[in-house]
């Protein structure tokens, strides 16, 4: 039996753990033995629960939490939309292949979506490019009519009280489906969960942490690493997915200090098991490793308003803006409404002792009268927040997102300051891309000599060609920098960036 027997919170390398575990040979065998993971840790109390989101973690949670959910499911939450008249849907849908948002996939083709008009049609085991279909409730006479079962999840009580729900959907996945890197939608948080199967889907199925079959893994890495994963301006520039391709990476090509490579998050979904809480802008990307359905709902918290005010700094870097949620269109618009957030916060903070939360609250209060270019405010409810806000210092917790909003708005072309490992003087390395796949240079103290970097990358070769023999001959003609570099090459795919609003 294939069984996962490391330990939440001690560090692997996630090569040998996905080798162990009998993950497809695909997702590892040229993978680099330098990326590191941590398997997320469950934790069955509030406080737990409080103490991993605090640090900007994402977390398994007790099972109490879903029980009903997994009871309304049945015996096998794939019946439960292939069977039973639920299969055929009112219209089609787009389902994504596991191709999409590949390095050098372009943004504005649908050869990566296949429209289905069956549920069953996504669980195509003849083909050699699994699916995913995400479909949103959204009271729409056009949704298939299955039970709304993300309705029936517990949140925290901490995060239920204080937050407002934004989405709710189900996914129906086929063993070996890959999600690609991305953030969730508005800087919210999302619980999900995976449904109950029945015994016959479980043979060989590797066993998680918690006991159960694993269905889903999410790869997830820091906020402060989005820039290494994927590069927003090039990716506008030439309308093609630019980022690093995790599964294709040698050792050589990464840098030689480990604290400037992004550590990984494992988080492994169990069928009818533990619920994942995912906290906010962290950049990840998920392989289903059996036929599964998850269900989840996304929640903006008030105590995080500075992780939305972060998302939409990122989203305007982006030529195919995310969904814009009524809350927040609402917020964008209404100085009456905004007003309204900071009375409930407010009125919230009356009754918080000092201490990890009320600091949190407080920032999340400050973030929301700062951010007058995302936020309608008037002046007046402006110098009320930075009133009560004047007093707002660190606690041992994160203090929001400045830095990263200020890393966002002064980024430049081809070069990104190493955020990983905040040093003085800063870090910078030079990028370069290969049919989307990142090429970086070594780290500089010189912002100047990165940019040199990025010329040499530049004159040397290009974004939209498969490849170059040249490539390792000039990076190994740069300058002697703090590190060594990381490559990929992929092949070019296509997507339509015109029908991500029905995917996401």
């Amino acid at each position: 039996m294939r069984k996962v027997s490391e330990k939440p919170g001690s560090i692997y390398c996630l090569r040998d753990l996905l080798e162990k575990w009998g993950i497809h040979e695909e997702r590892w065998s040229h993978m680099s033995r330098k990326w590191r993971c941590v398997i997320a840790k469950t934790v069955s109390t509030n406080e737990e629960c409080l103490d991993e989101i605090l640090e900007e973690k994402p977390c398994l949670l007790g099972k109490e939490l879903v029980s009903e959910v997994h009871k309304a499911a049945g015996e096998d939450g794939i019946d439960l939309l292939t069977k039973d008249g639920n299969n055929k849907l009112p219209r089609k849908k787009l389902a994504f292949n596991s191709s999409w948002g590949k390095p050098g996939a372009d943004l504005i083709h649908e050869d990566h979506l296949t429209p289905i008009d069956k549920f069953s049609d996504v669980l195509d085991h003849e083909s050699d490019n699994p699916r995913n279909l995400q479909m949103f409730h959204r009271n729409s006479e056009d949704e298939p009519r299955i039970p709304i079962l993300p309705s029936l999840l517990s949140w925290p009580s901490f995060m239920e009280e204080d937050s407002v729900s934004l989405d709710k959907a189900t996914r129906l996945s086929q063993k070996n489906a890959l999600t690609t890197w991305h953030l969730d939608d508005c800087g919210e948080f999302v619980f999900q969960t995976a449904l109950p199967v029945k015994e016959s889907r479980k043979q060989n199925s590797l066993i998680g942490p918690n006991g159960r079959p694993v269905m889903k893994m999410f790869f997830t890495v820091p906020r402060k690493a989005y820039d290494m994963i994927t590069q927003d301006q090039e990716q506008n520039r030439n309308q093609i997915f630019a980022m690093l391709d995790l599964w294709n990476i040698p050792d050589n090509h990464l840098p030689s200090d480990e604290n400037d490579i992004p550590l990984i998050t494992l988080c492994l979904v169990e069928e009818a098991g533990n619920p994942l809480l995912m906290y906010p802008n962290l950049p990840h990307t998920v392989l289903t490793v059996q036929d599964s359905v998850l269900i989840e709902e996304r929640r903006a918290s008030l105590f995080f308003l500075d992780e939305c005010v972060y998302f939409v700094h990122r989203g305007r870097q982006s030529t195919a803006p995310p969904i814009n949620y009524d809350f927040f269109k609402i917020l964008a618009q209404e100085e009456s409404e905004t007003d309204k957030v900071v009375n409930l916060i407010e009125n919230r903070l009356a009754t918080l002792q000092p201490g990890r939360m009320r600091t949190r609250l407080l920032n999340s209060l400050k973030a929301l009268g700062d951010a007058d270019d995302v936020f309608a405010i008037s002046s007046a409810t402006q110098k009320r927040v930075k009133e009560i806000t004047k007093d707002c210092k660190p606690d041992g917790i994160s203090l929001g997102c400045d830095d990263l909003i200020a890393s966002v708005k002064s980024q430049k072309l081809g070069v990104i300051q190493n955020l990983l490992q905040p040093t003085t003087p800063p870090k910078y390395f030079a990028y370069g891309h290969v049919m989307g796949a990142v090429v970086f240079g070594p780290m500089r103290t010189d912002q100047q000599q990165a940019t040199l970097d990025r010329k040499a990358f530049a004159a040397e070769f290009d974004f939209l060609h498969s490849g170059s023999p040249k490539i390792d001959e000039v990076i190994n003609a740069l300058p002697a920098g703090y590190g060594t570099v990381k490559t990929g090459v992929a092949e070019q795919t296509k997507e339509d960036a015109d029908l991500l609003d029905e995917l996401f």
